[in-house]
């Protein structure tokens, strides 16, 4: 990834939260992604991040390259879990037991 890159992305002073609001994921892929210039490179920079496992497993969340997270799973052939928007809530309350 090459953060200059990122500079000319459509999506550079947006607020981050839209992207991680499940109810918007298809707005925001519209409004953002669709004619941004770094689509491609913003998906596979996504895609490599998210091949890190967290706490020994792999996820996706938000909207990268105009993909939701169900559709990068569709797109590179995995299943990684898809974390919603209450899963930091989720999260912990899985791990208080």
């Amino acid at each position: 990834m090459n953060a200059s890159d990122y500079e000319e992305a459509a999506c550079l002073n947006a607020p981050v939260e839209l992207f991680y609001d499940v109810k918007l994921y298809a707005d925001v892929a519209r409004v953002f992604c669709e004619n941004c210039p770094i689509k491609e490179q913003c998906l596979q920079d996504c895609l490599q991040a998210e091949e890190t496992p967290v706490d020994g497993k792999k996820f996706r969340s938000g909207v990268f390259g105009g993909l939701s997270p169900s559709a990068r799973n569709v797109y590179a052939g995995t299943a990684y879990d898809v974390l919603s928007d209450d899963w930091e809530e989720e999260y912990a309350n899985s791990n208080s037991n």
